[in-house]
């Protein structure tokens, strides 16, 4: 019973995975939209290979505070737009998969208003399809979409002669006579001064990928008219993918930015700025101090903020050295110059592994770095630092050089001790070092680990000994303890019968709350090998994940949940069809059957061994599954909570409510008390009745003590809720703050438990 009610309470207050609050997110390209209404300036990813749902950050004025992911479906190349009627921001379509042979195309309609995505049901709507180019007409009140296809660039339909326009409640077709030239990414934008929607440039030709494009349109709703440059007039040069057309109201003109000359020449970019008068008909070349300085960028959007009536541009710069681009940037044009406002958070390039480090509430994650001296090729180890709120931090360079691709790394926390432990197999041999939070550096542990062999060892931690425990290869059980170090322990031999489970794929973990060391390998090639449990004396052979067995599922990840009642088994990678599995099944043995939980689902991602999640553990202090993983140079951190309190949404203005939701089941007419703070978590250290430490936000800024002091006190009602409406204050001084919220319950030996935090945030 307990078991099932723990479960039950998860699926309600759960919704699955989220991003970890100052995470970087994997991103392919964004997109920017502006309402003027409501005042915000929206950023929205395209997500890599469309696997992944989409991220969506809110321009602050100098930085980007990123808001509840939406319930869309991932996808790239999608039309994202002011509706004037509805008075939100318009998403259509979009595809997947781009240069897959399994593409897929959308053909939903969605509208994001008050912080919340609804799905609109148009009666007559375009079949789906991506690369639309796309503007809204604000004296129509129309949204006008015109070209788009729907497969990929080279071989897919095309629809060159469809002008489609949204009305706030349905798509219209309209088909007039005269049409531009068939192109892919036609820029588009509206000009008030002349009341004409303005196309320029994409890339035409065969296949629509050779030819860039120079020719600039106007639509009037009914009519395409082509406007041709007089004699000796300037004019942009052709230009078919990545240039941005926006109207800026502080100059009165349409700005034409960046792009390159066609999608089959990315590598030059076009770093000039241009403005078109749609009184005089004519382009004008804004001087050195209009136009981006300095070198060429990958522009992604760029639209107007609603509350500075800045130009906001989001793009990259190539990094010295290379053709690649480095870390997103963030530019704003205040109608004299362009000036760089924001770049994105540094994060590792390819994290390998992370761990959870309880002395310093962070994780810390290992970076790998190549080098090359003298022709021979190593890999070194960068130590970056995680804290939840606050990114990712570097906090030593280089280290640890061993030769490339022999070396493989295990990393594990002593949960009492607080210690980490770095484990480095090479092969007969290895190194084992421990990492000293109070000085941030590791030292090498003199007390080594005899008989390392290979890959084929697994790791864990034993709360009840209080001390790791590694199951090697040779059959041999060792631990590790600050005082002793490593021990071989001389009454432990793996049954001959059991040997095999322990090679290549298998893992291995700790379930504290039944004692029980949990061993799952389902299955490999033909050979059905069987999960097993150890009780310290006895090996028993328990079942399997029933019709994954017959595939052989490898690269998964095996972590104990205690709040969830056992051991869960996440992800992985079909052995035998090489294919992959998706990421996303959860399953949790409870010491009897194997459950699959479904609103614990992980997140699709591409299929590439790139892509998969590196590092997966319980965050024991913030009651929270932690997963991260990379993609080359792009990676991101997620986490299931197993807490119980929400924001819905987590952003609020001054002189507004905020809406928040405490729901411990097991915890009926309890006390709580919820805290909020200022800038960082943590607040006040305790210790729970489980001997836990956790920590208790206060406010710190006199306006919030003013206001709301501790932030909250209550009862919980017989079904363990309560839910706040908290008042933030009308002060415009608080706008753009950051701030944590957490609440304790109490009963009648004191503090019993504490909830997960959350971040939140106040707007413009």
């Amino acid at each position: 019973m307990m078991i099932s009610e723990m479960l039950i309470c998860a699926f309600l207050f759960q919704g699955g995975w989220e991003p970890l609050h100052g995470a970087a997110w994997i991103e392919k390209s964004v997109r920017l939209a502006s309402n003027p209404v409501e005042k915000t300036l929206l950023r929205l990813q395209d997500s890599p290979n469309g696997y992944s749902r989409p991220d969506q950050s809110i321009w602050t004025g100098n930085k980007w505070h990123r808001v509840a992911r939406i319930p869309v479906e991932g996808r790239q190349e999608q039309v994202l737009a002011y509706d004037p009627v509805n008075q939100g921001i318009l998403l259509f379509g979009g595809g997947r998969n781009l240069v897959l042979s399994n593409d897929k195309f959308m053909g939903d309609t969605w509208l994001w208003r008050g912080g919340k995505w609804s799905l609109l049901g148009p009666l007559t709507s375009p079949s789906p399809r991506y690369y639309n180019s796309f503007a809204t007409d604000t004296r129509r009140k129309r949204i006008v979409c015109w070209d788009g296809g729907d497969g990929t660039m080279r071989f897919g339909r095309h629809f060159p002669d469809q002008v489609w326009e949204w009305d706030g409640k349905n798509w219209n077709l309209i088909q007039p006579k005269i049409f531009p030239k068939p192109r892919w990414q036609g820029a588009m934008t509206y000009d008030p001064v002349s009341g004409r929607v303005l196309l320029f440039g994409g890339t035409g030709g065969p296949f629509f990928g050779s030819v860039p494009l120079d020719d600039l349109w106007e639509w009037d709703g009914k009519t395409w008219t082509e406007q041709k440059p007089a004699p000796q007039q300037p004019w942009p040069l052709a230009r078919g993918w990545g240039q941005r057309f926006v109207y800026f109201p502080k100059l009165r003109t349409c700005l034409l930015v960046g792009g390159a000359p066609s999608n089959t020449q990315k590598a030059f970019r076009f770093t000039d700025t241009w403005a078109w008068d749609g009184k005089t008909k004519r382009w004008a070349r804004l001087d050195s101090n209009g136009s981006i300085p300095g070198f060429p960028v990958f522009l992604d959007s760029m639209a107007v903020d609603p509350v500075s009536q800045n130009m906001i541009l989001v793009g990259r710069t190539r990094v010295k050295g290379s053709g690649l681009p480095g870390p997103r940037e963030t530019w704003i044009h205040d109608g004299k110059k362009w000036s760089k406002a924001f770049r994105d958070p540094d994060h590792p390039s390819y994290l390998l592994q992370a761990a959870w480090d309880p002395r310093g509430d962070r994780y810390i994650g290992f970076n790998l770095v190549n080098t090359v001296e003298n022709g021979v090729s190593y890999s070194q180890l960068e130590t970056w630092e995680f804290k939840v709120g606050a990114g990712w931090r570097k906090l030593l360079g280089p280290g640890f050089k061993s030769l490339a691709g022999f070396s493989k790394y295990q990393l594990i926390t002593h949960e009492d001790a607080g210690v980490l432990i770095l484990l480095e197999n090479r092969g007969s041999s290895g190194r084992t070092f421990l990492w000293d939070s109070s000085k941030d550096r590791w030292t090498r542990e003199t007390r080594h680990l005899p008989g390392v062999l290979g890959g084929g060892n697994r790791v864990c931690y034993d709360s009840k000994l209080k001390a790791i425990t590694y199951f090697s290869f040779d059959r041999s059980l060792y631990r590790w303890t600050p005082e002793k170090g490593w021990t071989k322990d001389p009454s432990f031999r793996l049954p001959l019968r059991v040997r095999g489970t322990w090679q290549w794929d298998g893992k291995v973990t700790y379930d504290p709350l039944r004692d029980r060391f949990v061993l799952c390998r389902p299955s490999e090639g033909s050979l059905p090998w069987p999960n097993w449990e150890w009780d310290r004396k006895t090996w028993r052979s328990i079942p399997g994940l029933g019709g994954l067995a017959r595939f052989g599922v490898h690269d998964f990840h095996l972590v104990a949940v205690p709040e969830l009642g056992g051991t869960l088994l996440i992800g992985g990678e079909y052995v035998r069809q090489n294919v992959w599995w998706g990421n996303n099944p959860c399953f949790l043995w409870d010491g009897k059957n194997w459950v699959e939980l479904g609103w614990a689902r992980y997140p699709e991602f591409p299929r590439s061994s790139s892509s998969r999640p590196r590092s997966m553990f319980y965050d024991r202090g913030r009651r929270q599954l932690v997963s991260f993983h990379t993609l080359i140079s792009n990676q991101s951190g997620m986490r299931l909570r197993v807490g119980g309190l929400r924001a819905l949404p987590n952003f609020a203005r001054p002189g507004s409510r905020l809406p928040l939701e405490i729901h411990e089941p097991k915890k009926p007419r309890r006390f709580f008390v919820l805290g909020l703070s200022l800038g960082a978590w943590p607040g006040l250290p305790f210790v729970d009745t489980r001997g836990t430490l956790r920590r208790l936000p206060v406010a710190g800024d006199p306006l919030f003590l003013q206001s709301l002091g501790w932030g909250a006190l209550g009862m919980l009602d017989a079904k363990g809720r309560a839910q706040l409406s908290l008042p933030i204050p009308g002060q415009k001084v608080l706008a753009g703050l950051e701030f944590y919220g957490a609440a304790v319950i109490l009963g009648n030996g004191g503090v019993e438990k504490g909830t997960n935090e959350v971040a939140l945030q106040i707007l413009r």
